[in-house]
């Protein structure tokens, strides 16, 4: 794992998508742990259109081999999100499950695992490459 490259991606989500100004943390993880598996972002504003709320918790697991080479000019990345339960989207008037996402037992909590299928980047590619892919299939996730 690239350590150097992961710190930039934490420091760009708080930069992003922390509200100081009004005491929210919409990013957090232990600073004092040498190894973090996931970096969880509470709060997050949902882009769906016919969503049924505004904000949803992530979880965003962190490969082992996040920004190791990978050859020819690739490095790993990340490949998943984790969602909170529940988020749903209007379809056709109801309420329904958003398709393709599949349930994941974490720590107590049920969250819904998003594959993404982002497994390679390139060396200026950071995190929020990784929002915008999300919020795109938020956007139409059929």
């Amino acid at each position: 794992m690239n350590n150097h490259r992961l710190n930039q991606d934490l420091k760009l989500l708080i930069a992003l998508y922390d509200n100081t100004k009004r005491g929210q943390k919409n990013v957090r993880w232990n600073k004092s742990k040498i190894e973090i598996d996931h970096v969880p972002m509470p709060r997050h504003i949902v882009p769906l259109r016919d969503q049924e709320r505004r904000t949803c918790s992530l979880s965003i697991p962190i490969p082992v081999n996040l920004y190791d080479p990978a050859g020819n000019g690739q490095y790993h990345y990340y490949n998943n999100i984790m969602v909170e339960k529940g988020l749903r989207w209007r379809r056709d008037g109801r309420l329904v499950d958003i398709p393709r996402m599949t349930r994941y037992e974490k720590q107590g909590e049920r969250f819904t695992w998003v594959c993404l299928h982002l497994n390679l980047c390139g060396p200026n590619t950071n995190i929020e490459t990784l929002i915008r892919e999300f919020q795109r299939f938020l956007a139409s996730p059929t």
